[in-house]
């Protein structure tokens, strides 16, 4: 159920303060010279019913002089029997942005497949799919200047269409945090360009 990965995102927002820069991974190879950094997670999307949820996040992650956006797609449901989605090499995820212009993001991995858990006692499947495309310079120069209204996956096995709000309420330490999904390029996009890893 959401419940649970929600409760994990809590617990992960305990242990990181939720400034601007702050990031999941850091690693640095001496050999090569290349920097590798992911972000905390940004929720694009929450929505819960009592039977069904689908929670969404994105991660910027920079390997080297590379950018690319992660995608965890969550969906539970007490009523349908959910199955994992493979993602592929090509599939795109497209966005639509306030200036009125489309950008498409291919997806770099041979293969990425879903993960299915089904809690024992509460009757709920959850099942979450993985995503990670590569940032185009073009794609990259538009994101880091316009909001994105609409998110679109499309796959062989998995077609959704996402709504970007400019405001998303979360419960973050037991706080109510007001996000904007819509700008989660711009707001973090420098932190992978000029990292700060100050505490």
């Amino acid at each position: 159920m959401l419940k649970y990965k929600f409760i994990f995102f809590l617990l992960l927002a305990s242990l990181n303060s939720f400034s601007q820069c702050d990031y999941q991974s850091i690693l640095y190879d001496n050999a090569t010279k290349t920097l590798y950094i992911k972000s905390n997670a940004l929720t694009l999307e929450l929505y819960e019913t009592p039977y069904n949820g689908r929670f969404v996040q994105a991660f910027l992650v920079r390997n080297g002089n590379s950018f690319f956006i992660e995608l965890e797609i969550t969906r539970d449901s007490a009523s349908q029997n959910l199955k994992p989605t493979c993602f592929e090499k090509g599939d795109r995820v497209s966005f639509s942005l306030s200036n009125n212009e489309n950008i498409s993001l291919i997806q770099v991995e041979d293969k990425i497949c879903g993960i299915k858990n089904e809690a024992a006692g509460d009757g709920f499947t959850t099942v979450t799919d993985f995503l990670k495309v590569v940032i185009t310079q073009d794609a990259f120069d538009k994101l880091s200047k316009n909001k994105v209204v609409l998110m679109r996956i499309n796959s062989k096995n998995y077609n959704q269409t996402f709504v970007l709000k400019s405001e998303l309420e979360e419960l973050i330490n037991n706080e109510l945090v007001i996000t904007d999904p819509s700008s989660f390029f711009i707001e973090t996009v420098d932190c992978l360009v000029k990292p700060n890893f100050k505490r």
